[in-house]
């Protein structure tokens, strides 16, 4: 007799799908917008794309905060969180005068206390809703980060032509208010992690950081203090801000190359800089 198959696990990982597929707007938003906001604000394109660097840190660091939190609290109240401070960063940013309000909105509300609940913790909490299908369920879910960027950056760029870049980001405030708390009500049980099968395939704890042999992580590790403990705690959170930071950077390094300039016809030879005489 083939086992029984629960809805509900499936209804939640399609919500979570649902979830992070809106969660991630924040991140394509200010990419796709990036060349109205460069000529608003009249400012380089390596300043413009400080936003992105900005949500991008805090993406990083949210997703280290709100994956905590749930880790206590569950994550439907973390998700339920996020979806009205990133609406409220949409409709926050669409009333910026300046473009550090926006970086500032960018990094906090949206990223930090938006996206980075709908990544992380959406993952962490998928893994304890499957055990025998633990892996295909984890990427699906996963996969909402990269549906998000194949389906809004044509959206909100039709948004920005139709009215403007202010209008768009209004837009997505909707979206994300009117979608993503009732999509987070189904997320509102959690999971028995006691009863699911450890990563390690055994029943019994280890005392390992993060289910690594003693040896892996001894030089790491080390014996003495409590602060040597955390060493290995702290390693990972750091190298998610360092990559996330890195690729901000790199976004924000290209500085488009002026056009070369072309003598005008009603311009005198000589204040063009070029020699010869005129016709």
């Amino acid at each position: 007799m083939p086992p029984r198959v629960e809805i509900y696990p499936l209804l939640r990982l399609f919500a979570s799908l649902a979830i992070m597929t809106i969660g991630a707007t924040g991140m394509y938003a200010v990419n796709v917008s990036l060349k109205p906001i460069l000529v608003e604000f009249d400012s380089s394109r390596a300043a413009a794309s400080l936003p992105y660097a900005f949500t991008m840190v805090g993406f990083g660091l949210g997703g280290i905060l709100m994956g905590r939190i749930s880790d206590r609290v569950g994550v439907f109240w973390p998700v339920l969180f996020a979806s009205f401070m990133l609406s409220a960063g949409f409709a926050a940013v669409s009333m910026v005068e300046t473009l550090w309000q926006l970086c500032v909105i960018q990094g906090v509300m949206i990223g930090l206390l938006g996206s980075g609940a709908t990544f992380a913790p959406l993952v962490a909490d998928t893994s304890h809703w499957f055990t025998r299908r633990r892996g295909i369920a984890v990427g699906i879910v996963i996969s909402g980060n990269y549906l998000a960027g194949a389906i809004w950056p044509p959206i909100i760029q039709d948004m920005i032509d139709t009215a403007d870049w202010r209008f768009a980001y209004m837009t997505l405030a909707v979206i994300a208010i009117s979608a993503l708390p009732v999509l987070s009500l189904l997320l509102c049980k959690r999971a028995k992690i006691e009863q699911t099968e450890p990563l390690s395939g055994s029943g019994k704890d280890s005392g390992c950081p993060l289910g690594f042999a003693p040896n892996t992580l001894q030089c790491a590790r080390g014996e003495r203090g409590a602060c040597s403990r955390l060493r290995p705690r702290l390693m990972f959170p750091a190298l998610t801000i360092g990559v996330n930071f890195a690729a901000s950077a790199i976004a924000a390094k290209f500085e488009p190359r002026p056009e070369p300039s072309t003598p005008s016809r009603n311009v005198p030879a000589f204040i063009m800089g070029t020699h010869g005489t005129q016709a």
